[in-house]
Formats: structure tokens, sequence, C-alpha cells
């Protein structure tokens, strides 16, 4: 509806803006009217340069008033957009409380919080210490060369390779 609206401006504005220009280019051929017709010219002249200044004038408050309901059916569509995602309550306040105004998702403001949002992440998952992870001994049993001497090693950087196994340090 907004992209229909902005059409309509689009040519509302200049139509205004050439009416405005005809209507002074006009304004010298009034004194060769006969006189008592003049009044009557001057009257219909005076009627159309007001309707073109209305017109110019609607147009500008169309245009901003277009530009707020486009601007709110983003927002309304980024909202229905996050409300569907199926992210954390966390998450999703965190994205709707980033600026969108001026220079919109590009704002400093926002890199910022966004990097800050990054550092805090990375900070966390660094310094908590990884769970080893637990393989079921079922998994091992049904191996024929099972020896309890050896287990599965796991590291956050490589993917666990059960078919690798190494002897326990432990043992």
């Amino acid at each position: 509806m907004s992209s229909r609206l902005f059409k309509i401006v689009s040519y509302q504005g200049p139509m205004g803006a050439y009416q405005w220009e005809f209507l002074t280019h006009l304004h010298p051929l009034l004194e060769l009217i006969p006189k008592d017709k003049r009044l009557d010219a001057l009257a219909i002249y005076e009627e159309a340069m007001a309707l073109a200044a209305q017109q110019i004038r609607s147009s500008r408050h169309a245009f901003n008033c277009t530009n707020k309901l486009l601007g709110a059916s983003i927002t309304l569509c980024c909202h229905a957009w996050l409300c569907s995602t199926g992210l954390s309550e966390d998450h999703k306040n965190h994205i709707e409380l980033l600026p969108f105004e001026g220079d919109g998702l590009f704002h400093p403001l926002t890199d910022n919080m966004e990097d800050h949002q990054k550092r805090q992440t990375t900070a966390i998952r660094l310094n908590v210490v990884p769970q080893r992870q637990q393989w079921p001994f079922r998994f091992h049993a049904k191996r024929s060369n099972y020896n309890s001497e050896y287990h599965c090693t796991y590291s956050r950087q490589q993917p666990c390779d059960c078919s690798i196994m190494v002897p326990s340090p432990f043992h």
C-alpha cells in the first residue's frame, strides 16, 4: 500500500509544481484580456494558484506520512518475523532494541552493541570449561576389541573419531 502511495505522491508533487510554473507564465497574458472580463480572470487565476500551492503542500504532507507508514510497516514485518523465529526472549529483545533510525542498522551504536555482545559471548565460551563427552558403555561393549584401558577422547577443536582408541593416562 505504501509503495502505491509513493507513486501517487511522486506524481502529485511534480504536477502541482508544473501547474504553479504554468500559471506564473500565464500571469502576463492576463493584461491582454479586456478590462470588463479581467476581474473574473484574475479571480480564476488566484484560485488556480491557491489550488496549485495547496497541491504542493498536500503532496509534501502525504510524502511525510507515506514515509512514516513505510517505516512502520517494515518494523511490523520485522517484529512478526522475530515472533516466528523461535529465538529466546532475550535474543528477541536484544534485536528489537537495536536502533532503527538515522543510519539504520549501520548506525555506530548498533555496531558497538553487536561488538560488545560478540565479545561477551566469546569470553563466556572461552572461560567455561567444556564438559567431557560421555559415550554410552554399550557403544564400546559391542566392539570385539574393547579394552578398558582405552577410552575415547574429546577435543573442542577437533571432532571425536571413535575409531581411534587412545590409551587412558589414568590406568
